[in-house]
């Protein structure tokens, strides 16, 4: 899928749809959002810490 939905000079353009690129995907899709919530015993247990290579 092109990014650049024009091909030229005097507003040519390729295609029949005129969505290219992030335009295109946000035309067929849909944005979501997901939200859950923890059991109390994960939040118990987990760590906030960023492992780092020693």
């Amino acid at each position: 899928m092109a990014w650049h939905s024009f091909g030229g000079w005097k507003r040519s353009l390729f295609g029949d749809h005129h969505a290219y690129g992030e335009e295109g995907i946000r035309f067929y899709t849909r944005y979501k959002s997901v939200m859950q919530r923890w059991p109390d015993s994960i939040a118990k247990g987990a760590e906030f810490t960023m492992p780092v290579a020693k």
